[in-house]
C-alpha cells in the first residue's frame, strides 16, 4: 500500500496482513485514512474492548490532525467516534457525538442509532 508500508499475500494471492494494515492506517498522519480505517474496524461485530479503545484514540487523534477543521470530515469523524464509544458501552458519550454529527450533517446516517440509544437510556431511568 503506497505510503503506508509493505504487506504480504499468500501463494494464492490472499491478503494476510489485514491487521497490520489496519494498525498502519490508524497510526497514519492522514486523518481521512484514520477515519476510514476506524470505521471499517468498528463495523466488526466481534471487536474487542482493547481494539475499540485503540480505535477511539486514533479517531480523536484524527480530529486533532485536521478533521475538525474540515467541514466535510468533521461529521464523519464524530460518527466514527460515536461508533467507538458505542462499542465501548459509553452510551452517553456516543449520544453526545452522534448529536454533534447530526447538527453538522443531518444525513450522516446515525439518526436511528441515536434514537435507539436515547430510548435505551430512557428505559434505564
Amino acid at each position: 500500500m503506497k505510503g503506508v508500508g509493505k504487506f504480504r499475500y499468500d501463494r494464492s494471492g490472499n491478503f494476510v496482513d489485514a491487521e497490520n494494515l489496519d494498525k498502519a492506517n490508524l497510526n497514519s498522519s492522514d486523518y481521512s485514512r484514520i477515519i476510514r480505517a476506524a470505521e471499517k474496524i468498528l463495523n466488526d461485530p466481534d471487536i474487542s474492548q482493547p481494539r475499540a479503545r485503540e480505535t477511539l484514540e486514533a479517531v480523536i487523534r484524527a480530529r486533532s490532525l485536521g478533521a475538525d477543521a474540515n467541514p466535510v470530515w468533521t461529521p464523519n469523524a464524530l460518527k466514527v467516534q460515536g461508533l467507538a464509544h458505542e462499542a465501548l458501552d459509553e452510551v452517553h458519550e456516543a449520544i453526545q457525538v452522534y448529536e454533534e454529527a447530526i447538527v453538522l450533517n443531518p444525513k450522516i446516517g446515525v439518526k436511528r442509532k441515536l434514537d435507539a440509544l436515547k430510548k435505551a437510556v430512557a428505559g434505564r431511568l
